[in-house]
């Protein structure tokens, strides 16, 4: 017994740049999530407001997705603000000029250490992951919109 199937992929081939179009706008859509999330996390969920930079830098984050071959799109988000990585991964600070390392606390206390231990504050991650799950879900109903797009102008 034999078996054979054949796939008539031309109708596809067609679709591809309402698909690929599709594709970007998702990714964009998850990129303005991520950096919305990001700017309440920083308002006082996860990390404090100090000087406010941070924030700031991070509400001008470009989120306009492009294309990067055939269907793919990407956001490159990043905020441009040296210390946004020790917030979010953790890390150990010691001086790189100087013999010590010196700051002042809240309450006005003049500290001088030679190091000092900064706790991960996942201010980023816990902004990508509610914006994951709805991947799917948005994928489809964006792929399906394009679709029924292209059919209504005579398309594929």
């Amino acid at each position: 017994m034999k078996f054979e199937i054949k796939i008539d992929d031309s109708k596809l081939k067609r679709l591809a740049p309402a698909i690929g179009g599709a594709i970007r706008r998702v990714v964009q859509y998850v990129a303005e999530d991520v950096r919305n999330t990001v700017v309440l996390n920083l308002q006082g969920r996860i990390l404090r407001v100090r000087s406010g930079r941070l924030i700031g830098a991070w509400s001008k984050v470009n989120t306009r997705a492009r294309n990067n071959g055939a269907n793919r799109a990407v956001v490159v988000m990043s905020p441009g603000v040296v210390y946004a990585a020790i917030h979010e991964y953790g890390g150990v600070i010691v001086p790189k000029r100087a013999k010590w390392l010196a700051f002042r606390l809240e309450d006005g206390t003049f500290v001088r250490t030679k190091r000092v231990t900064m706790p991960a504050r996942r201010y980023i991650s816990f902004s990508i992951h509610p914006a994951a799950a709805n991947i799917p879900d948005r994928l489809n109903m964006s792929i399906r919109e394009a679709v029924a797009e292209r059919n209504a102008r005579g398309g594929a």
